[in-house]
């Protein structure tokens, strides 16, 4: 578990090391949530251990993203980006 500061949220990290015009689709109020670590996830393969406060990028693969943002959720993490462009059930679930 990393514990050491500084702590960064969601928000500068979408400010500061995502591209240009990246945006939060969901869960806007949220941008305030520490991001304790950042972990890579395929939609295809099954989510790496998570104890909560990750940031996750979020791979899409050939299956539909919303049961893994779900997985995501139920795992209390930060926030979840994905490099492509969601489905109407993922963006809902989101």
């Amino acid at each position: 578990m990393i514990t050491e500061n500084p702590v960064f949220t969601v928000e500068e990290v979408t400010k500061l090391a995502l591209p240009l015009g990246t945006s939060v689709v969901a869960g806007g109020d949220q941008v305030p949530r520490p991001v304790r670590w950042v972990v890579t996830a395929s939609g295809d393969s099954p989510l790496p251990y998570l104890e909560g406060g990750e940031l996750v990028l979020l791979i899409s693969g050939k299956s539909d993203l919303a049961a893994t943002i779900r997985a995501c959720i139920d795992a209390h993490v930060a926030a979840v980006v994905c490099l492509s462009a969601l489905s109407p059930l993922a963006l809902a679930t989101a």
